[in-house]
Formats: structure tokens, sequence, C-alpha cells
């Protein structure tokens, strides 16, 4: 299931076009932003991986974490499946979050997940909102960063929350006002969010592959 795959966002094509006539307040972060490439994740367990590392702690964390994961081998399922939660624990990774992984790894051998090329997004979403410790926010990037699917929008992003309010320069927003501000961009939800993260970060939404 591994694959590199990328999707490309110019000031003057269609998506874009599209989401600033659906939203004209949008105009300045593209043009701020300009020409955006989000790049997926080659393997979905991978993905996965990554993001419950991510739950909760920095960017910059994860990405540590990550990397200190794959250095020591743990780049497939059954190297998670094998693995004693103490030499997990020895990396940094928490007991809660070992518990989540290895259960990944585990789903990774269901039918579903074997053949999720031909699985819709929303079976896939329902199975993996079914494990324990993939919440909302996990399964939508997952969604975005392996399914690429391009209409996505979490609200419980605090990073996206807040570059929001910074674009439409608004002192504070809800999370009923992020849902109703959203429904504008559909169906390219994600390609704002990808455009919200880079402003924010100052650079493209590339995250690590392997």
């Amino acid at each position: 299931m591994r694959r590199v795959h990328a999707r490309d966002y110019d000031l003057k094509g269609p998506v874009v076009t599209a989401l600033k006539t659906q939203d004209k307040a949008l105009a300045p972060l593209f043009e701020t932003v300009g020409d955006l490439r989000v790049v997926g994740f080659d393997d979905p367990f991978l993905c996965l991986v990554f993001f419950v590392l991510n739950q909760q702690i920095s960017l910059k964390a994860a990405k540590t974490l990550y990397a200190r994961l794959l250095g020591e081998g743990f780049d497939t399922p059954e190297t998670f499946r094998q693995a004693t939660q103490a030499s997990l624990r020895a990396l940094g990774i928490s007991t809660a979050k070992i518990t989540c992984l290895q259960a990944v790894a585990t789903a990774c051998y269901a039918p579903w997940f074997v053949q999720m090329e031909n699985t819709s997004h929303e079976r896939i979403e329902r199975e993996l909102l079914s494990i324990r410790g993939l919440g909302v926010w996990t399964v939508s990037m997952f969604r975005m960063f392996y399914l690429l699917d391009e209409d996505v929008f979490t609200t419980g992003d605090l990073g996206l929350r807040h570059a929001l309010r910074l674009v439409l320069k608004q002192p504070a927003m809800s999370e009923a006002d992020m849902v109703a501000r959203s429904a504008r961009w559909r169906p390219y939800r994600s390609v704002v969010a990808h455009y919200l993260w880079a402003f924010r970060e100052g650079s493209d939404s590339v995250m690590p592959i392997r």
C-alpha cells in the first residue's frame, strides 16, 4: 500500500479560484502563501503512527519521536505488534499511545485496511474511530494526509483556529463559528486548512513521509 502522492494548488487553478469566489475574505491568505504543494504519507500505518504521536504535543516534538521510532526500526505493523511496552516507553512514548499504536498495528491486517484503496472514506473513518485512542482529529489528519481527501476540516485543531482568526481579523472564534465559516469552502475545506497551516507555520504543508 505504499505510494508517493501529492497535490499541487496554484493561485490561478480551479480550486483556489473557486475558494476565492466562495469566500472573498480568503483572498489575502492565498496571495500570502502562494502556490502550495501538499505531500501525503506513502504508507497508511506510518501516517497513523505519526498523528497518534502528534496528539497533544507540538509538531516539532512529534517529528522527533517519529524519527526516533523509525531509527530504531519501528516502521511496520509487525515491529509494533512484537514490541514490548517497555521498549517503546524507553523511546519516550506514553503508555496510552503505545496501546493505541499496537491496536492500530493489529487493525492493519483487517480486510478493510488491506483493501483500503477499494474502501470508502466513510467506512475507513468509522473503522478507525472504533480503535481506542483514535479520535476525530487523528482520523481527520489521516484523511487529509494519506487519503488526500479535499473536504475535511477539524475544528479541534488549535493551530487552524488561531490562523483563521488572524486571517479573518477576528478577536475570537468559537467552534460553532468555525463550522459555519468552513461550510462556505465545501468541497475544498482541506485545501483551506492546508493554506492556514502554511500561513501559520511559514512553510508548506509537507509532513514526514517514508
